[in-house]
């Protein structure tokens, strides 16, 4: 699988979010996604759970690509 930009990512969601008739799931994995921003090479949401951070994409996006992509 080629490795997706944090932004193409939230355009994919976006996407799924104007096809989708049940928006209201969609509209919750968006700010996941949101929440799991890269900053520099860790994941914004993941640091608090490592003393070391994460190293982005974590594994919630991991999932969330695979799923998507």
């Amino acid at each position: 699988m080629t490795a997706v930009t944090h932004d193409e990512l939230l355009a994919e969601v976006d996407h799924l979010i104007s096809v989708l008739t049940d928006s209201f799931g969609v509209e919750v994995l968006r700010k996941v996604v949101e929440l799991h921003r890269p900053v520099g090479r860790y994941c914004f949401s993941c640091v608090g759970e490592n003393a070391n951070g994460v190293l982005y994409p974590c594994p919630t996006i991991e999932v969330i690509e695979k799923g998507l992509l």
